[in-house]
């Protein structure tokens, strides 16, 4: 998943703004590519998970266009100097949260609540149908 890199906005407003890029930096550098466990940008891979930790974070404190704002910690730093921030739609949201294995349905405390839902409103219906027999 390939997303725009943001930055603060520098006026200290908690807007951000598309990543400015240098004209030396190849234009790829503007964008994070999200897979797995890691990112990258410019090249540079780093970790999103480790092995008990998330190297990312939901920000509800800043704002780019009504999205959803994520920080990622570059190398796996839990120090939080120079976070990378990109934006998510509500759909890019969603695949990034499964591709991170996080999204509510894949667990499965929420597969079995989603499949007795199913069976009780199969349930219902057959009853429901019976009684207008």
């Amino acid at each position: 998943m390939k997303v725009r890199r943001l930055e603060l906005d520098g006026r200290n407003t908690g807007l951000l703004k598309l990543a400015h890029i240098a004209n030396s930096c190849k234009e790829d550098c503007g964008y994070v590519r999200i897979r797995r466990g890691g990112f990258s940008r410019c090249g540079n891979t780093s970790p999103l998970l480790g092995t008990s930790d998330k190297y990312y974070q939901r920000n509800r404190y800043l704002r780019y266009q009504r999205k959803i704002i994520y920080s990622f910690n570059e190398f796996g730093n839990k120090e939080k100097a120079r976070p990378v921030f990109v934006a998510f739609n509500w759909f890019q949201h969603q695949r990034f949260l499964w591709i991170q294995r996080e999204h509510w349905l894949q667990k499965e405390e929420n597969i079995r609540y989603v499949v007795n839902l199913v069976f009780l409103l199969i349930g219902v219906y057959l009853g429901l149908k019976g009684l207008n027999r």
